[in-house]
């Protein structure tokens, strides 16, 4: 393969190309970027909906603590 110059070669690639490839390409990534909030919102909605259904409970072993302000508070051994 040689270079070569591309008028002697009639390639021709408009600037309209370049500007859908540009606009394609950025739509695109919006798209990912959309998709990647709408599973990270899920994926800590769902973490949260866990969390209140199974609160920590001490065990064999946590113990249960007062904290500085004389809460309860579970220490995780």
């Amino acid at each position: 393969m040689k270079v070569a110059d591309m008028r002697d070669k009639n390639i021709i690639e408009p600037l309209a190309v370049k500007e859908q490839v540009l606009k394609s390409a950025t739509e695109a990534a919006a798209m990912l970027l959309r998709i990647d909030d709408v599973l990270s919102a899920s994926r800590s909605t769902n973490e949260s909906r866990y969390l209140l259904k199974n609160p920590a409970k001490p065990n064999a072993e946590t113990d249960i603590t007062k904290n500085t302000y004389g809460h309860d508070c579970i220490a995780w051994s």
